[in-house]
């Protein structure tokens, strides 16, 4: 450090960053028209040897139970076909009394879990809002 110490007029983080850059192998080759900054740091918290990530494909286990295209078109397809199950009607009779409570209580009972009861629940709630809408604009 007796280089740095002849200049009087470099503060102590200017001295302590030319240390840095001069003890480092990086940096051997760097000009002295480059900037210091402009290289990674020894310290901080962008530290260290800098890498490019390789982007690895997902797993097909992380795939699952995500809906595809192909899904949706053959539960659309099965759902045109068959309609709706029997519960799923009860339900939405529930639903059109205004006994949602007791609507969401009876179809967590079927699918198994509150999740996907609720989800069911909008489901079949946004079925019925579509059937006035078409019943409204027959009349």
């Amino acid at each position: 450090m007796e280089h740095l110490m002849s200049c009087t007029t470099l503060s102590i983080a200017e001295m302590v960053v030319q240390y840095l850059i001069k003890s480092t192998t990086w940096a051997a080759a760097a000009t002295e028209e480059q900037q210091p900054w402009l290289y990674p740091m020894a310290m901080g918290l962008s530290k260290g040897h800098k890498v490019t990530k390789n982007v690895s494909k997902l797993r097909h286990s992380r795939c699952c139970g995500c809906l595809t295209k192909h899904t949706k078109f053959v539960w659309d397809m099965i759902w045109e076909v068959c309609g709706f199950t029997c519960y799923e009607w009860r339900a939405m009779e529930l639903l059109k009394v205004s006994k949602d409570k007791r609507a969401l209580e009876f179809i967590k009972k079927r699918v198994g879990t509150h999740v996907r009861a609720k989800r069911k629940c909008e489901e079949l709630s946004n079925v019925l809002a579509t059937m006035r809408k078409a019943a409204a604009k027959k009349d």
